[in-house]
């Protein structure tokens, strides 16, 4: 499957899991020196492969006949220029993480999948989206290896070395808030220390699941 197809599957399984509604969120893939990026007033669900803008990660340049990028695609730059191990950026609206996060709370341990593929989680505060300063801080967030951030008022920002673990982040995140609010609800809940977390994150056959996870090229 070539990478603008994979980048069309990948946005229509955003939009089937409701993790992106109307025409929020954009996502984007590597590809060699350049990215395809999803277009600006297209909901990923429309998204054909021929709408995706080509840019190029080194200039910042792109062209199409009839589109221009997402107004976040600086956040999706700076992730590329910053981290040769991320080939999939996702950018989406979960709305149980935007609820947790946007009350003041953040989202913490609760489950393995949740301790393996999610932490550790950055968490910003809200930013005007589509400019510079917003996309700084995303990237800054993910220097040191982080895949998973949280902006206040506004969605996440997922990373992968290929779509599906990119989309498994996106999903296992809201997955992960749910669960949460149903703890809070009922009573004291239960979260992760920081060693069992690790615990976790040491055992072979979650770094198994992770290796593949990065190798499977479908979602």
């Amino acid at each position: 499957m070539e990478e603008r197809e994979k980048l069309v599957v990948l946005g229509h399984k955003l939009i089937q899991a409701g993790l992106v509604k109307g025409a929020g969120g954009n996502i984007s893939i590597r590809k060699g020196n350049s990215m395809y990026v999803t277009p600006s007033g297209l909901g990923l669900g429309e998204c054909r492969e021929e709408d995706l803008v080509d840019i190029d990660i080194s200039t910042g340049e792109y062209s199409h006949d009839t589109n221009v990028p997402t107004c976040e695609y600086l956040i999706h730059l700076n992730i590329y220029r910053k981290r040769q191990d991320v080939n999939v950026v996702v950018h989406a609206h979960p709305p149980h993480v935007i609820g947790i996060c946007s009350a003041g709370a953040e989202i913490r341990p609760m489950t393995p999948d949740a301790a393996a593929y999610l932490y550790p989680i950055r968490q910003i505060p809200f930013i005007t989206p589509g400019g510079q300063e917003l996309a700084d801080a995303v990237a800054g967030s993910v220097e040191d290896g982080t895949n998973t951030v949280v902006m206040e008022n506004h969605g996440t920002v997922t990373l992968g070395r290929s779509c599906r673990e990119a989309f498994m982040r996106t999903e296992l995140l809201e997955e992960e808030a749910k669960i949460q609010s149903i703890a809070c609800a009922a009573g004291n809940p239960h979260f992760l220390t920081d060693s069992q977390v690790q615990d976790i994150r040491n055992l072979n056959v979650e770094k198994y699941r992770q290796e593949k996870a990065a190798e499977t090229d479908s979602i």
